[in-house]
């Protein structure tokens, strides 16, 4: 989703969904060090705030939060946060 306030200012936001069923992943659980072979499920919601004082320069301030589900036990949760400048050619 993307959404305009002025030439000057955007925010965007967006949710992505990787869901694999539990039934077909059980089958090849791992007992180890191997924590992505037994991922079941990723959930990321992502937003944005671009602002951009002239034409050729922009700020922007970033979230995501990414909620990563195993197959057996309790999922994991990170908040993700950036700043960002940048020059368009």
């Amino acid at each position: 989703m993307k959404a305009r306030a002025g030439e000057r200012l955007e925010f965007n936001a967006a949710y992505g969904l990787d869901n694999a069923f539990v039934r077909e992943v059980r089958p090849y659980l791992t007992v180890g060090p191997g924590y992505y072979q037994n991922l079941a499920r990723n959930s990321t919601i992502t937003s944005n705030v671009i602002y951009s004082p002239s034409a050729y320069i922009l700020f922007s301030l970033d979230y995501r939060r990414i909620n990563s589900s195993l197959a057996v036990g309790a999922p994991s949760i990170a908040n993700v946060y950036g700043v960002a400048a940048g020059y368009r050619f």
